[in-house]
């Protein structure tokens, strides 16, 4: 009996032993699943980002691309290198007042320079044109929809001038790649056209180096920006009071 005895608690103890190593690596596998579990949730949400990202940059994209072949269009150019920097050469200045002036009008009228207008847009509306001497300020539709402009405004930000802000009428259309033209008060150059819109009141738009004019949709989100840019001395003098 005593032997008998000793084979089963030696046998007892095996098992004991097998059952506690079989029990460690349970808890070894089940950490090691929670371990991969854990990182492919973290390459998961990585993926997701990654994602996120890419489909911001292909809307991006698209909205530049849009841009460019509606500006390409109005230019007559053939389709070119993605450029974010439009210009348009200009001789000289008409004589506007000024707060500062340390160069004669002369000085200035006699230097030929070139105005750069730096154009950003998230949608399928572009600000096409700011003109030279604000007198208006032209918009596109580049899509092949109507775009409803109810709402939405365009805002002026010139230094320390006070900001101004223009809304489109109520119900306003701008059908597919047709421009709009906001006239100041004070332009004679008008046709009456449907989408040449005249802004009551307000005399100018303002010109000069560091002007931007911002689209905002009804939401008061910006939509498109342009900014005017004078390289050199120019930039440094060429601000037009409203």
């Amino acid at each position: 009996n005593s032997i008998l005895q000793s084979k089963v608690q030696d046998l007892q103890a095996k098992l004991d032993h097998e059952k506690a190593v079989s029990q460690q690596q349970i808890m070894n596998k089940d950490q090691q699943v929670t371990e991969i579990h854990d990182k492919m949730q973290i390459q998961l949400k990585e993926h997701e980002e990654l994602l996120g990202v890419k489909l911001a940059l292909d809307m991006e994209l698209k909205a530049y691309r849009k841009m460019l072949e509606g500006e390409e269009q109005r230019l007559d150019l053939t389709p070119s290198p993605a450029s974010r920097i439009l210009a348009r050469p200009s001789i000289g200045v008409a004589p506007v007042r000024r707060k500062k002036r340390m160069l004669s009008e002369a000085d200035i009228a006699s230097c030929p320079y070139e105005t750069r207008e730096h154009m950003f847009s998230l949608g399928e509306i572009i600000l096409e044109e700011i003109d030279d001497e604000g007198k208006f300020v032209k918009l596109k539709n580049i899509s092949d929809k109507d775009q409803l402009l109810s709402g939405w405004t365009i805002r002026r930000k010139f230094e320390e001038l006070p900001r101004i802000t223009y809304k489109f009428p109520a119900r306003f259309i701008l059908k597919p790649r047709q421009t709009a033209t906001i006239w100041a008060s004070s332009a004679n150059d008008f046709q009456n056209a449907p989408v040449d819109l005249v802004w009551k009141g307000q005399k100018s738009w303002g010109s000069g180096d560091g002007m931007q004019v911002i689209l905002l949709n009804a939401s008061g989100e910006e939509m498109a920006t342009r900014t005017v840019k004078l390289p050199g001395i120019l930039g440094r003098f060429s601000r037009q009071e409203d």
